[in-house]
C-alpha cells in the first residue's frame, strides 16, 4: 500500500511538472548563451593587464560552471557568479585604455550578455510559472517526505 501511494504520488507529480519541464530547455538555452558572452569577454580581456591570468581564468570556470549547471536552482547560483565577475571585468577593461576595435567589441560584448541575462529572467519566470504548478501538487502528496520537490528558479 505504501509503495503503490509513493508511485502514485509520483506520477501526479511528474504529470504537473510536465510544462515546467517543456520550458526548461529554452532556460538552459539562454544559460548557454549568457557563458558564451562571457568566454567572449575572457577572450577581450587575455589582451590587457587588467585582469590578471587567474582572474580571466576564474571568469572562463564560471561561464564553464553555468555551461553544465543542472537545474534551475544550480542555474540560478552559477548565472549570479557569473554576473559578478563580468561586471567587474567589463569595468575594469573599461578602464584599461582598449583600442577601438576592442572597446565597441567590449560594448557588443556586454550588451549580448545583458539581453541574454534579460532573456534568461524572462524563461526563468515562464519556468517558475509551470513549476509552481508542481509545487502546488506537492504540496498536497502525501508522500512528498520522500519525494523529492520540484525546483523552482531562485531570485525572481
Amino acid at each position: 500500500l505504501c509503495v503503490a501511494l509513493v508511485v502514485g504520488n509520483a506520477r501526479a507529480l511528474a504529470r504537473a511538472g510536465e510544462n515546467a519541464q517543456a520550458l526548461w530547455p529554452q532556460v538552459a538555452a539562454c544559460a548557454q548563451e549568457r557563458a558564451g558572452d562571457a568566454l567572449n569577454l575572457a577572450q577581450i580581456a587575455t589582451r590587457y593587464d587588467a585582469l590578471s591570468g587567474a582572474e580571466v581564468q576564474a571568469l572562463r570556470d564560471a561561464a564553464q560552471a553555468l555551461q553544465e549547471a543542472q537545474g534551475a536552482q544550480a542555474t540560478a547560483a552559477a548565472s549570479d557568479a557569473l554576473q559578478t565577475l563580468v561586471s567587474d571585468a567589463s569595468v575594469r577593461l573599461m578602464a584599461a585604455g582598449l583600442s577601438e576595435a576592442d572597446e565597441r567589441a567590449l560594448s557588443s560584448v556586454m550588451d549580448d550578455f545583458t539581453e541574454s541575462g534579460n532573456m534568461l529572467r524572462q524563461r526563468a519566470r515562464q519556468y517558475n510559472g509551470a513549476a509552481q504548478q508542481a509545487l502546488d501538487v506537492y504540496a498536497r502528496l502525501p508522500a512528498r517526505l520522500v519525494l523529492p520537490a520540484p525546483q523552482a528558479y531562485p531570485g525572481l
